[in-house]
């Protein structure tokens, strides 16, 4: 849960950008970003634990995805297509439908 929410602040889509952080580091890591104790008070008080090992370009887009302050969030202040995590991502042929999947379901 983003940190607006547990202090009871206003939000707005913010939050689904810190809950795809949150995803992402899990997916990436098989690993939460907070987690201790008081998993409520590391959200809001500490920075998240985003493992050394991984890749330079996913650090930072979790760091940034991760940010406390919403509206300094990627997704919020800075399109997430521009992040050079995704640079080899074509954002006109994945909409257009032109790139196979990666896997085929049978």
């Amino acid at each position: 849960m983003a940190p607006e929410i547990l202090c009871g602040a206003d939000y707005n889509t913010a939050v689904d950008w810190w809950s795809f952080g949150i995803t992402i580091c899990r997916m990436a890591s098989n690993m939460f970003p907070f987690y201790g104790a008081n998993d409520y008070d590391l959200i809001i008080y500490e920075e998240p634990n985003i493992p050394e090992w991984l890749p330079e370009d996913l650090k930072d887009l979790l760091k940034k995805l991760l940010n406390k302050q919403p509206y300094d969030r990627l997704g919020v202040h800075g399109n997430i297509r521009h992040h050079r995590f995704y640079s080899s991502i074509n954002w006109l042929e994945l909409e257009q439908q032109r790139i196979p999947p990666p896997f085929q379901v049978i």
